[in-house]
């Protein structure tokens, strides 16, 4: 391995513990928050192997347009005036549009089309209310994400996915649960 592929490798474990605790919380604006970090670390993670492969420079890009996806929904998240569902629809869709556009113009076959998906449900989900759809669209992103991994025979990644998708399926059961015993208002 070459010092870019290990700080790159490091990169993505760290984005991937820094992401599996995002989803054990229970409040969606501190998701972001933390998953934004994470986001960093991920972005990270390809920029130290733009120089091997043409599609991590697409990758990074990819991740900072995701990273500018948890900024503008944390900011709608906290507004009272555009947290409504038009907005947060319009948001979704936008970001789905820019990510299909982008895996568009770095088209490198249908396996590429996994991580699009992922991202694609993540955009929609994060303009829910409820936080554990946000989690449940987290864990499916993950699912496929560590399928492409796997198919790309990137084993320390697709193991640290592997961790996020463990806990990841942890923090929607807890939330599921605490959903469940919560009293409804009629």
């Amino acid at each position: 391995m070459t010092w870019n592929e290990i700080v790159s490798a490091v990169c993505m474990v760290l984005s991937s513990l820094i992401f599996s605790i995002s989803l054990q919380l229970s409040h969606k604006k501190q998701m972001l928050i933390v998953q934004l970090c994470s986001s960093f670390f991920y972005i990270a993670n390809y920029a130290f192997v733009i120089s091997t492969t043409q599609s991590a420079l697409m990758a990074t890009i990819t991740a900072c347009c995701e990273a500018i996806r948890l900024v503008v929904f944390f900011f709608i998240e906290k507004s009272e005036k555009y947290n409504t569902k038009k907005v947060n629809l319009v948001a979704g869709i936008s970001f789905c549009v820019l990510l299909t556009s982008l895996n568009l113009i770095a088209w490198d076959g249908f396996l590429g089309l996994l991580p699009l998906i992922g991202g694609n449900i993540v955009s929609i989900a994060l303009g829910a209310k409820n936080v554990v759809l946000v989690k449940l669209a987290c864990v499916i992103q993950t699912v496929l994400i560590v399928i492409y991994l796997f198919m790309l025979s990137l084993w320390i990644n697709a193991g640290s996915q592997v961790f996020v998708l463990i806990l990841g399926i942890i923090g929607l059961f807890v939330s599921l649960k605490k959903q469940k015993t919560k009293p409804t208002s009629i």
